[in-house]
């Protein structure tokens, strides 16, 4: 092997040899609340709103009756549960929390759309990491023969009235990138989980909730990586053999 072709394979080896780099944060405070409702619904600023009358009286049909005793007259409404203080390891999908949307049979106020401002902090970093998240709501008519996805009043979703859509903001393209002690982290908040698959809506049936996961991940931004002192001492050697080629030629 000649000189040349040594230095390349201990450059190599060097290189190969160099541990794969793991990194975990420590998230906590996580906290969402829900703002700018449409129109204005109770518990805004906290993570449970709530609106409409509970049906009975609108038509005093045997299906509003029947809902009526079913949810002991309760209201619609968005939850949304934080998740508490954890650790989470780089390329791993964690979940910072749960929406959950509960349909029942209402009059009165209907909400069309909210927002969900998301907030927690990451050891090592000073701001809070924010997002926010744009729900559109599409609160059905019960008594309609066909329901708003097209189907019959007693048909698949709408077997106990017709179902309510709720459609949330995907974040795909939301990163946030920061340095914790020289290492560069960038963090994606995805969207909301459904059904194993990140969600642009879903369909909830009457006097039932319906849940979604708000996921995210981070991952390390590589870098160069310097080589350890045996490294460049085993270098430093081989450029000396050089030198000490050169003069004997």
């Amino acid at each position: 092997m000649t000189f040349k072709g040594l230095a390349v394979g201990v450059v190599a080896t060097l290189a190969l040899s160099t541990p794969a780099i793991s990194a975990s944060l420590s998230l906590n405070s996580i906290d969402g609340v829900w703002q700018n409702a449409s129109p204005s619904v109770s518990g805004e600023g906290t993570s449970q709103i709530r609106w409409g009358t509970p049906a009975y009286t609108t038509d005093g049909s045997f299906y509003s009756q029947l809902a009526y005793l079913l949810n002991g007259g309760q209201q619609s409404g968005y939850d949304f549960d934080a998740s508490g203080d954890m650790v989470v390891e780089d390329n791993t999908t964690f979940v910072l929390g749960t929406f959950t949307h509960l349909n029942y049979p209402i009059r009165d106020t209907l909400l069309t759309s909210v927002d969900l401002s998301l907030s927690f902090m990451i050891d090592g970093v000073t701001e809070a990491i924010t997002s926010v998240f744009s729900f559109d709501h599409w609160e059905t008519h019960n008594e309609a023969e066909v329901c708003a996805n097209g189907e019959g009043r007693e048909d698949g979703l709408n077997i106990s009235g017709c179902a309510d859509r709720v459609t949330a903001t995907l974040n795909e393209a939301m990163s946030e990138t920061f340095v914790i002690d020289g290492v560069t982290y960038v963090l994606d908040i995805s969207g909301f989980l459904y059904e194993g698959e990140l969600m642009t809506d879903f369909w909830t049936l009457e006097n039932q909730s319906n849940e979604a996961l708000l996921v995210g991940s981070f991952r390390v931004v590589p870098s160069e990586v310097p080589l350890p002192a045996t490294g460049l001492l085993l270098l430093g050697g081989l450029a000396g053999m050089a030198m000490v080629r050169r003069r004997r030629r």
